[in-house]
């Protein structure tokens, strides 16, 4: 497994840990600077990204460690997707927005895509020589 694609592996798996929170009732749950009950939280609509943010995490987990194809398609959506929420709240050009774009988009997309240990890992580049593309 390439280092990025482990970095990646971690990172995903590192936000399966919402699922707890989303899941327990236990510790402290802040809303918009409220500290608010687990009921609350569910109601103003915490506990579903929390749970919506574990189940991808898992997915995520699951699809990079198994080397499932598809898994680079889903992670490269996900970061263009953070790169579009991060302008829709654009009040100009700021480091927020260099970073997102760069470190959610671009670098994504050219590691999943274009380096050749990654594409040996999820064996699109064997495939690419046996149809005589490579």
């Amino acid at each position: 497994m390439p280092a990025g694609i482990q970095c990646f592996s971690l990172t995903s798996l590192l936000l399966m840990l919402f699922l707890p929170g989303a899941i327990l009732p236990i510790g402290k749950r802040f809303v918009q600077g409220d500290r608010v009950s687990f009921e609350e939280f569910w109601q103003r609509g915490g506990g579903i990204i929390f749970l919506m943010v574990g189940v991808v995490g898992a997915v995520l987990f699951y699809g990079f460690v198994m080397a499932r194809p598809w898994v680079r398609h889903l992670a490269v959506v996900l970061g263009w997707a953070s790169v579009v929420a991060t302008f829709v709240g654009w009040q100009g050009f700021t480091t927020e927005v260099a970073f997102s774009f760069v470190m959610l988009g671009c670098f994504p997309t050219w590691y999943l895509y274009f380096r050749r240990p990654v594409q040996v890992y999820f064996g699109v580049a064997h495939r690419n020589v046996v149809k005589g593309r490579l």
